[in-house]
């Protein structure tokens, strides 16, 4: 047989399979079961735009964190930067950081909720000592003073959360 042939002969064998797999499906009444298993394991993660949406997101929150002295070798960087983002895709967390964010972040990255919510305070404390009394009143307006002392990680979290809402930057 020639190779020209054996396209020819390929293709007709595809259209047969083809065939006898959508009349297995429809005749067996799968197709409903084959569709719900594909959205159940389908993830956000498919979507290019989405995909496009968190890398910006992630952008944003790193560079924010860089600009309030967040050290990005700390583990608590990325733990921050974890629930920023959760935080923006939904609210609520806020209202639940101890029993709701830190279990989750800590889920992801195989850790414990105590572990996260140390590493958050400990990254806090280091760039709250490195911060500047200039950026304390631009990110922090209203909220906490320098005389105060650090804020809390549910007061960090909420002011960046809430700077980036605030301030339309394209993040989610």
């Amino acid at each position: 047989m020639s190779t020209n042939e054996n396209e020819v002969r390929r293709e007709e064998i595809k259209k047969i399979v083809e065939e006898r797999i959508k009349r297995f499906i429809e005749e067996s009444g799968m197709i409903d079961e084959i569709v719900n298993v594909i959205l159940e394991q389908t993830d956000e993660n498919w979507d290019p735009s989405t995909k496009n949406q968190k890398i910006r997101q992630k952008k944003v929150i790193t560079e924010l964190l860089y600009e309030v002295g967040v050290v990005p070798s700390t583990l608590g960087f990325e733990y921050i930067r974890e629930a920023l983002m959760m935080i923006l895709k939904e609210p609520n967390y806020m209202h639940e950081v101890t029993k709701g964010l830190y279990p989750q972040i800590a889920q992801k990255y195989d850790s414990t909720g105590a572990r996260v919510e140390r590493a958050i305070r400990h990254s806090i404390e280091m760039a709250w000592n490195k911060i500047s009394p200039e950026t304390i009143e631009k990110y922090f307006v209203n909220t906490v003073s320098y005389q105060k002392g650090k804020p809390t990680n549910s007061e960090f979290l909420y002011v960046m959360a809430e700077y980036i809402r605030l301030h339309n930057i394209q993040a989610y």
